[in-house]
C-alpha cells in the first residue's frame, strides 16, 4: 500500500482566522511560518511548527529504505526497522529557515517573505549517522555526503533539492537521522519517516524524506549547492550584480534574538511592562541579552535564563518602566560565547538570507485600553462568516465607499439593520492603519492528509489506459512531464485534481464530458502506483 495525495481541505475564512496555528505563505508546495503564539512555549509544538520544502511531499512508500553508496568499502541499504533497533539518540536543536527574516528585508528581494516565523525550538530522537557509517567503511577520498530525498519537482527541467555536506559535519554525534519530533514518530510535513537533522546549522541542511547518501570527493555539483544557499564573501549592495558561483555556502546559524512580548504594534498600559523573547545561536550558548527603547542610544541587560538542557533555544525577559503615552520601538541585542553580536542593521543580500539584525518592535503606551467599539464585534459575527481578516485589513475606504461596500453585502443576503450598518461603518473608519495579516491554516487539518484505498472500486490498470490516451501526449507516457508536469511521485491536492482535470481550470482543457469521475479516480489511482 502507499499512501496517496496530500489533502488539503478548504477551510472558511473564519476558521481561518480562529486556530492558532500556522501562516501560510504558499499553496503549492505548502510553505507555512508559525505565528508568534506559537513561539511563546519553549519546546515549539509539531501543530505549530514552520513547514518549507521545495517540491512539495513525496509518495511515501510503506517500506522505506536508506541507500548508502559513493566512496565507500560496502555500499548498504537500511530500513525503518533496523534504525529503529539501533541505540537512539535525543536532543533539542532550534530549526531555522536561512531564509528567516527576508520579509522585513529592504529594499525588497524575491523568495518566501518570512518574517520571525521560520524557526522553532524541538526535541529530535533518531540515530547518530557516524553509527550507521560504521559498516560501510568510508574512503579517504571521500570529502562530502550528497543527500538526496523523496521529493521530486513538479516538471523535468527543475533541478532537485540536493545538498553536500563536509564529511567533518555529518560524522559528528549530533548529527542523526531523525525518527522523531517532540516524542512523536516524524510526521511527513516535517520530513518523516526520516530527515537529517544537523544542529546548529540552517535548515536547508536537514534534509527531508531522506532516501539516499552517498560518498564524493567534492561538493554537489547541482544547483542547489553551486547557486542555491550560496552568501556574497563581501558585501554587495542593491542593484550590484554578483554570481553565486564565487560566494560561500550557508552554514552555521548566525545569533538570534526576537522579542515575542509585547507585539507589533500593541497597545500597552502605562507603566512597568514586560518584555520577553526567545535567543540562539549556532556557534555557543547565548551570554547576554540587552535591550533597548531609545533607538539603540542606551542598553542594558536583560535576565537570560539558562538552557533548560542541552540544546535549544534561551528564554530573556526584561521590565521597562514607561511613564508617558506615546509610541515606543524596543530592540533586544543577543551576544553568543564565541563573541558574535547582532549587528543593528544587517547587511543586504541579494536573496535575503540570514536576516538576524538587532529585533525592533514597535508597540504604543496608553493610559488605558479603550474597549471595543459596537462595531468591531458585528464585523466579527458578520463579516468574518464568509471573509477573512487579512482581506479587511487592507481596506480603507471613505464613509461612502464603506456605505456602499454594505449595500453590496446587502444583496448578497447579509442582514444589517440600521444601528448595524451605523455601527460597522463607523468601526472601520475609525480603527485607524491596519497591520497586514496574514491566512492562518490549521495543521492537523493540512496533516489529515493521506489518502488510502477507502470507499469504492479503484482500478489502476484502467487508470493507466486512460492516462495514455488522455494525457500522455502532454505529461508523457509515463507521467514523467513532457510538455506538461510531472505527475508521478507528486501528491497533489485532490479537491486541485477534480478541478483541473473535469473543470479544466488554469492550463488544463476540460474532461467532464470525456471523463466520468470514476474514471478520474482510476486516474489518480495509477499515478499513486
Amino acid at each position: 500500500m502507499k499512501i496517496g495525495f496530500l489533502i488539503l481541505p478548504l477551510l472558511g475564512s473564519c476558521l481561518l482566522w480562529a486556530t492558532p496555528a500556522l501562516i501560510k505563505q504558499n499553496n503549492r508546495p505548502l510553505q507555512a511560518e508559525s505565528n508568534l503564539d506559537a513561539l511563546d512555549p519553549w519546546e515549539t509544538p509539531i501543530a505549530s511548527f514552520f513547514i518549507r520544502s521545495h517540491h512539495g511531499v513525496p509518495i511515501i512508500a510503506e517500506k522505506w529504505e536508506i541507500e548508502i553508496d559513493g566512496l565507500v568499502e560496502n555500499s548498504i541499504k537500511i530500513d525503518l526497522k533496523a534504525l529503529q533497533n539501533m541505540p537512539q539518540k535525543t536532543f533539542h536543536a532550534v530549526l531555522e529557515c536561512s531564509g528567516n527574516g527576508r520579509g522585513v528585508q529592504f529594499p525588497k528581494v524575491s523568495g518566501i517573505q518570512w518574517e520571525k516565523g521560520a524557526v522553532g525550538n524541538a526535541e529530535w530522537t533518531g540515530v547518530s549517522l557516524n553509527e550507521v557509517l560504521k559498516s560501510v567503511g568510508i574512503k579517504p577520498n571521500a570529502k562530502f555526503a550528497r543527500i538526496e530525498g523523496a521529493d521530486l519537482p513538479a516538471f523535468p527541467t527543475v533541478p532537485r533539492f540536493i545538498r553536500s555536506i563536509p564529511i567533518e559535519k555529518m560524522m559528528m554525534s549530533d548529527t542523526l537521522l531523525a525518527l522523531k519530533m517532540n516524542r512523536e514518530p516524524l510526521p511527513v510535513l516535517h520530513g518523516g519517516p526520516v530527515r537529517l537533522v544537523v544542529p546548529n546549522w540552517y535548515a536547508h541542511s536537514w534534509i527531508k524524506w531522506v532516501k539516499k547518501i552517498s560518498f564524493i570527493e567534492t561538493e554537489d555539483p547541482g544547483f542547489f549547492m553551486k547557486k542555491g544557499y550560496r552568501m556574497p564573501k563581501n558585501p554587495v549592495k542593491p542593484g550590484e550584480n554578483w554570481d553565486s558561483a564565487t560566494g560561500v555556502p550557508i552554514t552555521t546559524i548566525r545569533v538570534q534574538s526576537y522579542i515575542l512580548h509585547p507585539r507589533d504594534h500593541e497597545k500597552v498600559v502605562l507603566g512597568a511592562v514586560k518584555v520577553t523573547g526567545k535567543t540562539f545561536s549556532g556557534s555557543g550558548k547565548i551570554s547576554k541579552v540587552e535591550i533597548s527603547i531609545d533607538q539603540g542610544k542606551h542598553w542594558f541587560l536583560a535576565k537570560l535564563e539558562a538552557p533548560r538542557v542541552e540544546g535549544g533555544w534561551q528564554e530573556f525577559e526584561a521590565w521597562v518602566d514607561l511613564k508617558k503615552t506615546g509610541k515606543v520601538v524596543v530592540m533586544s541585542r543577543a551576544t553568543d560565547t564565541a563573541g558574535n553580536v547582532q549587528p543593528f542593521i544587517a547587511d543586504w543580500n541579494p536573496s535575503g538570507y540570514l536576516w538576524n539584525a538587532v529585533d525592533k518592535v514597535p508597540f504604543e503606551i496608553v493610559k488605558k485600553i479603550i474597549p471595543k467599539l459596537a462595531g468591531e464585534s458585528i464585523a466579527e459575527e458578520k463579516c468574518l462568516t464568509c471573509h477573512s481578516k487579512s482581506l479587511l485589513s487592507v481596506q480603507e475606504l471613505s464613509k461612502k465607499g464603506w456605505e456602499k461596500v454594505l449595500e453590496k453585502m446587502e444583496t448578497f443576503g447579509v442582514k444589517l439593520d440600521v444601528e448595524e450598518k451605523l455601527a460597522l461603518v463607523d468601526y472601520f473608519l475609525k480603527r485607524g492603519p491596519q497591520v497586514k495579516l496574514l491566512e492562518i491554516i490549521d495543521y492537523n487539518k493540512e496533516s489529515e492528509i493521506y489518502e488510502t484505498r477507502g470507499q469504492g472500486q479503484r482500478d489502476a490498470s484502467k487508470g493507466q489506459k486512460l492516462f495514455v490516451t488522455h494525457c500522455a501526449s502532454c505529461h508523457g507516457d509515463k507521467a514523467e512531464g513532457k510538455t506538461g508536469p510531472t505527475l508521478k511521485g507528486r501528491h497533489v491536492p485532490e479537491s486541485y485534481f477534480y478541478e483541473t482535470v473535469l473543470k479544466g481550470i488554469r492550463s488544463m482543457p476540460a474532461f467532464e464530458e470525456t471523463l466520468s469521475k470514476n474514471q478520474a479516480t482510476d486516474i489518480r489511482e495509477y499515478l499513486l502506483q
